[in-house]
This record gives C-alpha cells, structure tokens and sequence, in this order.
C-alpha cells in the first residue's frame, strides 16, 4: 500500500474554473471555514473554529451567530434539521478542558448548551429523516439521538472508540435507513440495524501501521464506501471486506449513490458513477488559503477554507446539475477492459498519430471500467503542479491545452503490480553483515566517495576512515573484519589521517575548506566527540597534513605541503579519559578544544607519523624513515631509498611496517634498527587478468592489530580494498568496495551470476557466495588509447560499463555522464581483458596533438583494424559537426551506433551510424552531418540533461522538459511530461511525489530492452529523487520502481529485504548509477534485473519477476465533438497563470503554557506549525501532519553541526536586521537559524549565527563539499529554552524560546523577513529525506551540505508581531 504524503506538502496551483461554475462568496468572518449542513438550497449553516454563520436566502446573505462559551471551544461540526433548528459540535481550546454540543431551534437566534458529560465532541450526523442521528463524545464514545438531537445517550459498542484527539472530521457514515458505519483507529464499525449489533471491519493498514490515521469516512450505499487513511483514500464496494486504493486522495464525500467528491487542501474531484472515474472540479489558489471542507445543498456544493494565518475565510459554490459547460461533463470517458486486477497505462493519439495526452499508473479492477478524460493534452504541464522557476519549460498558450473535435485513438498497456525480488549484492564484498547501511549500524562498510586511506587499532577493535558524502566516514569492525558501529562524518569531519592514543581517536579532516585545519577528537567508549581548534598557525597557508601522532599531552602533524612538523601542545581536557560525556550545556556553549602549536621543525615531505617508544616517533620523509627525538627535535635516518613511501605501521616489538605507494605498491617489513625483514605484496599493482589478491596497491594506510596481522588500506579508488596479511605475508582476509558515490554496476546479459563494474569481473557460485575473479580494465592497465580520461566528480564515467552481446562476442560502451557525453568507447572482452576497437564523438585534445589535426576538424570516429587498441591515422574519421551549444548525453545501441543529445541550448541530437564492420566485427561509422533539433525546445544551463537511450531500432529516446521518443531522422514520434527533467529542476518540483505516473528529476536512462515478443521495448529512467519510471518504447507510462525519497523509507535493512520493503523503499537523492537489462541465463528464462545502490555505496541486483506479464491492451477508438471541445477551449481561456503568492504571517502576542499540549493554540498556520510571543520568548508549535512517527534525530551534544540534515526537525530561518537587503545572496550580520530538533534524545535548541562581529576566520566553521563551501560563524545549543513534546495519535510539539537569545525585539521591530519549515526524518531518525517550508518552496536538496546550510532571504516572508 503506498503511503501518500498529505497534499499540504505539495504547492498549490492556481486553475481557473469557468465563471459559471464555482461563484466565490464574501463573508462577514475573520476565521477560516470548516464544516456546514444546508436543510435545503435556501437554508443552511457553515462554521469555522469560533465562528457561525448561518443564510436564510440560498448563500446571498450570511449572518454571523454568536454561541455560549465560544471563546473557550472550537466548533467541530453542523448539522441542520430544518430551517429553523441545528446542532453543532465543539471540542476544547485553550486551558479549557471541556467541549460542548448546542442546539439551536429559533434559526440561531438563540442556543441551548446540552447537559452532557464532560468531553468534546465531533461527527454529529443524521439519518435522512433528520430525527435519529449520532455523534462522537470523547468520553462515552458514539452517542444516539432518536429525538432531534434534544438528548443523546451512549450506544453500547463491542469495543471503545479510539480516534485521533485533534480529530474534526467525520467519523461516521450513515448511508440509509439502516446502515451505519463508525470510524476507530485502523479499522470501522459497521451496523446494519441502526446500531443494535456492531461488527468489526479492519482496514488494510500494511506498511501505514507506523503512523496509520483515519481522516474520515464517507459511504454512498451500504457496501460502497471511501475512508481517508494516512493520506490514502481506500475505496471498498463490498461492504469493507476488501479495500483498492484509488488515484485521488482527499477527504470523501458521498452525496448520493453515484455522485461522490474527494477534497484535498488544494483540489476538488468529482466522481459521477460511484467513483469508477474522477474528474478535478476545484484547484483553489494559494493565495485564498486551503480547502477543508465540503457541504451540500440538494443541487448545490460550497467549498470551505481560508488562511488561518491572517483569518481569512474562503467559500464558493458551483451547481450540480444543469451546468452543460463544467469540465467534468463534457469529459469523454476512456473504455478499459482488462482480465485480471492491475494498473493501466494510456495513450491518446489524433488522427495525424500525434500523442495528445498520456494517462499514466490508473488502477483498473477486472472487467470493463472506464476513465474520463478531460479533454486536456500533453501541453498542459503546469495545471496540478505550478511552475516555480523560469528556467522551467514555460506555460503553453492556451489554445493548445485542450484537445480539438475530431477521432482519437486510445492505445494502452496493463501491468500488475510489480513483483520486485532482491537477488543478491556484488559490492562490497565482505564476509560479514549486510552490504548496506543498516538501522544497526553493523551494515555496510566505510566510504563512498573515496576509498579508506586511515586505519587505527584500540583495545575495542580497529578504526577505519574515509571520504563519505552518504556512507560511513568512520567504522570499528572486529579482528575478523566484522563491522560493529559506523557514522557518517563527525561534525563536518571526515578522517584523511588518524591515530589512537589510550580510548581516544584523533584525525584531521580532509580539508576541501580552504585554509581550514579541522582536528577531531572521538572517544571510542562513549563516542563523545571534540573539535580541536589549531591555534598559531599562519593565515591564509593551507596545510595539507599526512601524517598525525598523539603522545602525553603532545600533538604532532605532518604538514606535506610545507615540509614541517607542527609540534603542539592540547589542553588537559583532552588527554584526560573520560568515562561520561562532557555536561551538554558546556559543549552547546562551546563544541571546541583547543590545541595550541608549540614549534615547527623542517622536515622533506613528511608523511605518516608512529609513535616508537617513550622518546621518539617514527615519520616517513620522502624516500626515509626518520626517527625524531621528541625531547631535542633529533632526526636519524631509519632506512632510506624508499619508493614513494607513505603507509606506517608499527608492532608492540618495535618492527615497523612502510607502505610504498606508485610504482612500487608494496609493504615493507623492518627491525627497529633498519633491517628488511619481509616484503608484502607482489610489486605493482593489480594487474589486468585473473584477481591475485596477493597482490596489493596504494597502501596508504597501515595499522596492526591485537592479534599481530596487519590491515592495510588500499587507497585506490578503482578496487578500493581493506586487506589483512599475516606474519608470513600472505592476505588472509579483505573486504572490497564500497561502490563510488552513486553507485553502478551491471549483469552478463546471458549469465545472471556474472556481474561487471568499472571494469571488473564477479562471480556468485552455486552457495549465493560473491567474489571478484577477473580484472578486465583499468584506466592505466594497457598500453591503449584512452578517449575520456578520469574527469572530476564523474564517478565512473569513463569506464566500460555497458555489456552487449553482438556476434557472440562481449562488448561494453562507455556509462558516459558528468562532464563526459561527448565520447563514446566501445571495448571488446578479447583474451580475458577488454580492448577499445571503437570510439566516436568531440575530437579529444591528445587526439588533436598527436596527428596534427585541422582545427576545423570537431568530431570524429575510429575502428580499431590492427587490433591494437591505438590510433592509426588510416582508422581515424574527422568531420566538421557544427557544435551545438554542448554535448551531454551518450548511448550506444546493441547494433553498436551511437547517439548523443544537447546539454543546454537547443535539445537535439546527433547519431552516428554503422556503416559496415571490420572483418573481425568492429563497428565503422558514417559521421552524422547535422545535429538534429526536437521541436524548438531550448534548455537553459541548469537543466543538465543527463541521457539518451537507444531503441532496438536505433531509435533515440531524449531526456528533456518531455521524454522524447524520435525517429532517426529527428520526427517526434511521442511526447511524456518531464517536467522537472534534471538534478537541478527537480530541487524546484512543485509535486509531493506521491503522484502516480509523474517523473520528477529524471537525470539517466538506467537501460531500454525488449520485453517478450509482442511488447516491445521498455526504457527505465531513473531519477534524481530515487524512483525509476518504465516506459515503453512507444512513450506508454507503465509503472514505478523504487519510491521518491521523500515518500520512501531508506534502504536501511537489517535483514535480507522482502518485495514489501523493496515496494516501500527509496534509493535516496542523487542516485545517478544503477542499470535496467534483460538477462537470459542458461536456463533460457528472462530476467528483468536492475543493479541499484541502496545505502552506502553497494551494488544491489533487484529481480522485477513478472515485468515479462504485461500487456498491450485492444487499440479502442473514441470521438471528441464539437460542442464539448469549444466548451474546455472556453474554459482554457480563462486560464491565468500561476504567481507565487507572497508569504505573510501574523504572530500574535499570547503566553502559552510549554506541555507539549497544543489545545490551547489556534489552528496551524502551516505545515502544522503556529506562532506566538510575549514580552520573554517566542513560542512555536508543532503538530506532525506527515512522516514517520516520532521525532527522532541523529545529532548528538558533540556533534549537532549538521542536526538540520540528521533526521526531524523544525526550522526557523530569520533576520535581526530590518534593512538588510531581501536579496542578499552572502550571510549578513543578523541572519540566523534556529533548528529545534532531538540532541542526544533530549529536545534542544540549536541557534546558527551566521554573521559574527570580530570572528576569527579560523574559527568560522566550514560545510565544504568539492565544488563550493559555506560558513557559519557560531552554532550552539541555546540554554534557556523550554521545550516539551508529546507522542500519542501524532505528535506534538510546544517550545518557548527566549527572544533575547534570538536577538528578536518584536515591539521595537514588529516586522520581519522570515521562513520557517520542518525537516522529516526516515524510518530510523537519522537522516532527513525532505524540508518543506513555508515561503521557500525550492528546499528539496538534501544531498549537498554546502546548499543546505546557506540562507536564502528573497525568498522569505514576512513575519508581522501584532501588538496588542
């Protein structure tokens, strides 16, 4: 069962209905509106929280009503018996404890509180003759009425009533005479005497069973019915035995058996054949608000809402009958005939075979059903989902958003839900644990983006570190190589050096912060943590440290780049054990220690540092060992002549162990005096063939353990290995891996055991056991040319890594990617290894250099004929492509041509053809003559359109605004909406991404393959939000792999995933490796496999086992007439386009009692959040509206840096300084953060000063990442804030923080520019999946620290303080 996010979440969108539908009405009110009941199309009431209006004349006329004791409840629900009497519920408010129900009998004019027991009340409905009815107390649970509502008296239930406490929805339906249906927690009471016997009907929880709630219920007959449950609207049509999720959710109204509505806070959905079809009726404007309720007259429906944050109310009314001109009646309806139970794709084409609209993931039951269409085409991208940035496709002109009269063709595939199935993982390969991250922090192994360069050993096992952007920075494992505890880097840190000292770990951090020295100090008992500030060191002079040491109270780095060692001196509070932590409130003061640089010595390019013995440290200095006398500062050469030496161990005895680096690739056994004891490792590296692993390479890391073996951490970023030898030299255990940042890897496309990544070869036997058996390539392996070269921040871009089979022979194009869509190479597996036999694509430099070619020249192709992997002038090709605006994407089909498409400017591509092939099979190539364009899109620099794949035709398939399916001579075939078609557009996504069929972010066709003999081909595309969308070869929408990470729980098993957890799971942000294949084994059954990386760094086989059952549906002609197409082009015309609103809040001065007990506050103002003040604090609740349950968050008293990125959270983003400039785009003095989150379990405050007078720069804390870098000038934990939440049906949230603090003066400065929003954490509260704020609605990235952390005032709000 999907858990759909609450559509608070998505941005709302600004559709204009036609004038003669819905009439917006003033009302003499300042409170939103909730709930109503009309006696007939004359009379009727409509109540929000504190207010009551009632009309006498059809809704020409409102007038206000004045209850008793309405200061002190919110009203609930109305209900109105004739034109003179109502009833209407109310719970508490405030410190008021008690509700109350009133009735009404002189139209209002005067109201009688019922003598009932103490509770509040909700849910008061009536039976069709208006004299028997029920409500929902509180305290005696269904109450019954069988005199007009006059007295109420309890209905004996076979079990209590549990429901939310904040509940103001209806939990009860009452269908017909008879029929009566309650709401509980997780399921319904049903009644068909009129509430003499109750039967039990259980709702189909499944995955929602965290954080399950119904909303309300809602039924058209007795066995018809819709119930709200966690964001998904559940349908039954057999009396709730069984239960189908529709398409639409929102809150359920059956007005009659066949005319049903469903409200969400943005849209209205009409459903005239007992909800079968669903047409959206209502999208309300941001500006006015949300919807919340719905009411009806005989043959009239008023929509209700408003803005709680400025009191505004919102009611509008449309007819239900006779309106010849509402879109959802002039709507065609889309025959469906399928046999079995499942999802159906559509796909509308006119007579000139022009895709008009697509209909994407519908649920279809067995048999013949139907779907309207309303008549929309595939222009009309921005209806539902607003554009929120102009580099975003513009909006399309009116005229083309609706279709024209004339014949369509419907063409259509029906799947079943997919089977998902977890076949296993080739990367990392480790004997112990799950190869992921998991919820235990035993799973998975230590890196991501680089591999483990440092390695200690304590007396609780040994410690390794690594670059990590999602995996671990820092893992201990046992002697076995078992990993025991992991995290991710340690505030902002992540070790490049490190080194143990009695309990205590200490390392310096990789340093991509320019001219920042961060040293960490970890206590490996209690995993307290300290930043060490390195005081004395020269301004602006970046060190670059390779070796650390830590003796008594002494402190030694080895700065590489300026040839020194840096001696000094800690404070005593690091070299003292600790048993517990350091008191919070000191490290939320001040996170930092303090080591102070004594003296510096020269010393040649300094590498590791070992302590020997009481006296002296041994360091490596370009090709020696020295011995340095830590008293004098003595130097004694140990050994010299020495190959590149970097890597230092040494044993209780004295021995120490040197790892050689490039060329040499060993280690080096030797006496305490300077004698070669052993070597380890055979020289060089890993060698292209069979896999030794005997051998080793880059051995930058060595350290040895308890039991006398040594580990060594291979710090080379193709094979990435950790080995363990033993005292005759031989490797006695290795973990290999993880998988780059992003992940990869591939299948044999004729053996389903034998997996590939960057160019090498795995093997799983018959006991499920995985290894590396071959290297087939490597970047420097052979002498043969290389087209693309390593580039930065490619991951492995120009590795082979696309198997094909072609003539029976095995070949492999290029992944192509980040900074490299411009070349293309084809290997083939000769002899064990792979050769480069073809290359085309933008003339590389060397190239150019090597053979003297004419400037002129631009693109080029060659076909190895020697069989020698170089070029020869006479095999190379050059032309002159004139060069489009940038090349990007590249794919290579199974017939070997080649297609590449535009990065920005104009979308296109060119295509390299095969013209013929060299007498052992190499492709040769026609070099294309004209970069063909697709339909005069243009795509701005940001886009970064990441793909294109090859039909089984040679036909492209182009990533853009739209997915683009176009004949080799550049004819659009088909169009699928792609709104948000890159990494960076899909930061700008309108939608919750929980919309079914709707791509957001699509970055990279993860593979396209024929599926059976009849369907065709299917194209797998992932996204940059963790999901995967197939499509067919002919632009059917067919289904979803994988969740939007915001909507998914995180690939965090303990255990061997279930196709439940697969079908719940996300593969996180950024996930741009990963492929789709079909893979016929030796068994000669298909497979449809995807290689994905779930958490850390793995390479994961995922089985979609009955992808080969889908099926192409009847094609099915349908017409569009006259009168109905000019009645959606009128209404299109009236089409405005969307504006972002402008955020204004107003706070108003109320003391509020901190108990973590909301009843006191109004309604939220947004993302169920609400403001208040007084003369001492700011005081903000919260309610938790979506998410997994709990407020779970990883960030810990030594490190809270990054607690807005660790799991749940609030946020509030603001400016002391009134005249700063909104659109600023650096920190000013005044900018700040407050992050309300879980420290060590305990709510805190963290406050993040961004701007600091007489900061010291090196005391600025950095959030680096490789390509930018942020600073904060101050972060600490505020003291004096009072903070309490509570955890019951939701949770609830209440903090009262000290305005002096926050630097706030709302009576000297009553305005300012402001945001606030709420970070949610995943299943295990430990890393955030999604923000969402109020004002900004460009807060979705959650895989870049550096644009996490950086303030974006142009696009706050204003937060106005009104006095009293």
């Amino acid at each position: 069962m999907i858990r759909l996010v609450s559509l608070l979440l998505a941005t709302a969108v600004w559709l204009s209905a036609a004038k003669s539908s819905w009439t917006e009405h003033p009302v003499p009110a300042r409170d939103i509106l909730t709930s109503g009941s009309f006696v007939d199309d004359v009379s009727g009431w409509v109540i929000g929280p504190q207010t009551v209006l009632h009309t006498m004349d059809g809704a020409k006329t409102w007038y206000p009503q004045t209850l008793p004791d309405l200061d002190n409840v919110w009203l609930t629900a109305v209900q109105a018996l004739s034109d003179s009497t109502a009833v209407i519920t109310a719970s508490a408010y405030g410190r008021n404890k008690i509700g109350m129900v009133v009735r009404t009998e002189d139209s209002g004019r005067s109201w009688t509180k019922l003598a009932l027991r103490k509770g509040t009340f909700s849910s008061v409905v009536f039976h069709a003759d208006r004299t028997r009815g029920y409500l929902i107390s509180s305290s005696q649970g269904l109450l019954r009425t069988n005199d007009r509502g006059i007295s109420w008296a309890p209905v004996r239930m076979p079990r209590p009533l549990v429901l939310r406490k904040d509940n103001h929805q209806s939990m009860i339906s009452l269908p017909d005479d008879k029929t009566a249906w309650v709401a509980s927690r997780n399921g319904l009471w049903r009644s068909d005497n009129d509430g003499a016997d109750w039967q039990w009907v259980p709702l189909p929880i499944g995955e929602m069973a965290l954080d399950a709630a119904i909303h309300q219920i809602s039924f058209a007959t007795s066995q018809i019915g819709w119930a709200l449950l966690s964001g998904n609207t559940l349908e039954t049509r057999d009396g709730g035995r069984t239960w189908a999720q529709i398409n639409v959710s929102g809150l359920p109204y059956a007005v009659s058996s066949e005319r049903v509505w469903i409200l969400s806070s943005i849209q209205a959905w009409q459903s005239k054949d007992s909800g079968r079809s669903w047409v959206p009726n209502l999208s309300l404007d941001q500006r006015k608000g949300r919807l919340i309720g719905l009411a009806f007259t005989p043959t009239r429906v008023f929509a209700l809402g408003g803005t709680q944050a400025i009191r505004q109310p919102y009611i509008a009314e449309r007819s239900m009958i006779g309106n010849r001109h509402a879109a959802e009646d002039v709507a065609v309806n889309v025959p469906i005939r399928v046999a079995k139970p499942g999802f159906v794709g559509l796909q509308i084409q006119n007579n000139a075979n022009r895709v008009v609209q697509n209909m994407a993931d519908i649920p279809a039951a067995a048999g013949e059903s139907a779907v309207q269409w309303d008549l929309s085409t595939v222009d009309d991208l921005w209806r539902d989902t607003p554009r929120l940035h102009n580099n975003l496709l513009p909006e399309a002109d009116n005229k083309t958003l609706t279709a024209d009269s004339g014949r369509y063709l419907i063409r259509g595939i029906w799947r079943p839900q997919l089977d998902l199935r977890y076949s296993g993982s080739f990367l990392p390969i480790k004997d112990h644990g799950m190869p992921w991250l998991t919820e235990d922090r035993r799973g998975g192994w230590v890196g991501d983006l680089k591999p483990a360069s440092t390695i200690a050993a304590t007396s609780n096992g040994m410690w390794l570190g690594a670059y990590a952007k999602k995996g671990d920075a820092l893992i201990q494992c046992d002697l076995n190589m078992e990993k025991l505890w992991g995290t991710p880097r340690i505030q902002l840190a992540c070790p490049r050096v490190m080194t143990a000292a009695g309990d205590h770990l200490y390392f310096v951090d990789h340093g991509l912060a320019a001219d920042n020295l961060v040293l960490i100090q970890f206590n490996t008992i209690t995993r307290q943590v300290r930043r060490v500030r390195v005081m004395g060191r020269e301004p602006n002079r970046k060190p670059q440290i390779s070796g650390i040491a830590v003796t008594d109270n002494r402190l030694y780095l080895a700065d590489r780049m300026q040839n020194q060692i840096l001696v000094c001196t800690l404070d005593s509070s690091l070299t003292r054990n600790r048993k517990n932590p350091l008191p919070l409130a000191n490290l939320g003061r001040d996170m930092s220690a303090v080591a102070t640089i004594l003296n510096t010595f020269s010393l040649p390019k300094p590498g590791r540092i070992r302590v020997l013995d009481d006296r002296h440290l041994l360091v490596v200095s370009d090709d020696r060992i020295v011995q340095i006398h830590r008293g004098t500062g003595g130097v004694e050469v140990v050994v010299s002549g020495l190959v590149n030496p970097l890597g230092l161990a040494v044993d209780g005895t004295g021995n120490f162990f040197v790892g050689e680096m490039a060329p040499q690739h060993q280690v080096k056994m030797y006496s305490r005096d300077g004698r070669m004891l052993r070597s380890i490792g055979l020289i060089g590296p890993h060698r292209i063939g069979e896999f030794d692993r005997n051998n080793l390479e880059s051995p930058a890391g060595l350290a040895v353990a308890a039991d006398g073996n040594l580990w060594v951490c291979e710090a080379n970023d193709e094979l990435r290995r950790v080995s363990v030898w033993d005292r005759n030299g031989t490797c006695v255990r290795q973990v290999i891996g993880p998988a780059l940042y992003s992940g990869g890897g591939t299948i044999d496309p004729q053996n389903p055991n034998r997996f590939f990544y960057l160019g090498k070869e795995f093997h799983r036997d018959s006991n499920g056991k995985v290894s590396l058996t071959r290297i087939l390539w490597r970047r420097n392996g052979l002498d043969y040319d290389s087209f693309a070269g390593s580039r930065r921040l490619n991951s492995n871009g120009d590795a082979p890594s696309h198997p094909f089979y072609n003539n029976r022979s095995l070949f492999f194009s290029q992944w192509g990617g980040y900074g490299m869509g411009n070349v293309n190479t084809i290997w083939r597996n000769v002899d064990d290894h792979l050769r480069p036999v073809a290359a085309v694509g933008v003339i590389p430099d060397w190239l150019r250099e090597r053979l003297s070619l004419p400037v002129d020249s631009t693109i080029f192709a060659w076909t190895d004929r020697d069989r020698d992997g170089r070029v020869q002038a006479r095999e190379l090709t050059t032309g002159t492509l004139p060069k489009p605006d940038s090349v990007w994407g590249t794919r290579v089909s199974k017939t070997f041509e080649v297609a590449f498409s535009a990065l920005t400017g104009r979308l296109g591509f060119a295509l390299f053809r095969v013209q013929g092939a060299t007498p052992d099979g190499n492709p040769l190539y026609e070099l294309p003559q004209a970069y063909q364009y697709v339909d005069d899109i243009v795509l701005p620099p940001t886009q970064q359109i990441q793909s294109v794949a090859m039909d089984s035709l040679g036909q492209p398939i182009l990533c853009g605004p739209y997915l683009y399916g176009v004949t080799r001579g550049g004819r659009t075939r088909w169009r699928y909406p792609n709104r948000w078609p890159s990494l960076f557009d899909s930061l700008f996504t309108s939608a919750s991404g929980a919309e079914r069929g709707m791509i957001i972010g699509g970055t990279r066709f993860m593979g396209i393959t024929q599926v059976g003999t009849r369907m065709g081909d299917i194209a797998c595309l992932g996204t940059n939000f963790g999901s995967a969308h197939l499509i067919s070869g002919d632009g059917i929408y067919i289904g979803q792999v994988f969740r939007d990470v915001r909507r998914g729980r995180s690939w965090t098993f303990n255990s061997l995933p279930t196709s439940a957890d697969l079908h719940s799971v996300s593969l996180g942000q950024e996930h741009f490796g990963g492929t789709f294949q079909r893979v016929v084994g030796p068994d000669g059954r298909e497979r449809y496999m995807m290689v994905v990386s779930g958490a850390g760094g793995t390479c994961s086989v995922v089985e979609i086992a009955n992808l080969g059952s889908i099926q192409r549906l009847s094609d099915t002609p349908i017409a569009v007439f006259e009168e109905q197409a000019a009645v959606v082009k009128q209404q299109a015309e009236l089409r405005q386009p969307y504006v972002q609103p402008t955020a204004y809040l107003q706070i108003q001065q109320r003391t509020i009692h901190v108990d973590g007990d909301l009843a006191e506050w109004p309604e939220e103002q947004a993302l169920g959040m609400r403001f208040a003040y007084d003369d001492r604090f700011l005081y903000i609740g919260y309610q938790r509206q979506f998410g997994f349950p709990g407020f779970e968050n990883a960030a810990t008293a030594g490190d809270f840096l990054e607690c807005f990125r660790r799991g749940n959270g609030l946020e509030l983003h603001f400016s002391t300084e009134p005249t700063a400039d909104p659109n600023r785009t650096a920190p000013v003095k005044g900018d700040r953060r407050l992050v309300i989150c879980k420290v060590d379990g305990t709510l805190q405050a963290v406050l993040f000063d961004y701007r600091r007078d007489s900061i010291m720069p090196l005391a600025k804390i950095h959030y680096p990442t490789f390509w930018s870098d942020a600073t904060v000038d101050h972060v600490e934990i505020l003291p004096g804030a009072v903070i309490a939440g509570r955890e019951g049906d939701t949770y609830q949230l209440e903090a009262a923080i000290p305005l002096q603090a926050l630097g706030l003066q709302p009576t000297r400065i009553p305005r300012i520019r402001a945001d606030f929003g709420i970070d949610l954490g995943d299943q295990t509260g430990r890393q955030t999946i999604e923000r969402a704020f109020w004002s900004n609605p460009n807060t979705k990235l959650i895989s870049d620290v550096t644009s996490e952390v950086t303030l974006t005032p142009r696009r706050w709000g204003t937060f106005h303080f009104i006095q009293p």
